[in-house]
């Protein structure tokens, strides 16, 4: 159930991040999944998404990419898919996003 109103800017457009996730996670192999903004020079903000797959689930981040090409506007479809055991998660069980982006930012930084 999701109640966050993720809306991510990018190209100009708005993009809300709960359509993207509810899209992936209709995948028979995803059990959940979460989208964050992360920087993007050319395009106002990039999108990854943070995927926990089903247990005993196997599925290619390639293979979930074509299936939000094939499902989602060009526009909508993350630039990176990154599958991880589990979401971080508040006191309430809410996903946290924030520990999300500080993942994506200490990985970026490790890059360079």
């Amino acid at each position: 159930m999701k109640e966050e109103k993720d809306m991510i800017k990018r190209s100009g457009q708005n993009v809300s991040a709960n359509e993207v996730e509810s899209v992936i996670e209709e995948h028979p192999s995803v059990y959940e999944a979460a989208v964050i903004g992360i920087p993007d020079k050319i395009r106002d903000e990039g999108m990854k998404a943070y995927v926990v797959l089903r247990k005993n689930h196997e599925l290619l981040k390639e293979e979930l990419m074509h299936y939000c090409r094939l499902r989602l506007a060009k526009f909508k479809v993350p630039d990176v898919i990154e599958i991880i055991d589990e979401l971080p998660r508040t006191s309430f069980g809410a996903v946290e996003k924030y520990a999300l982006q500080q993942m994506h930012a200490e990985e970026y930084r490790e890059l360079f």
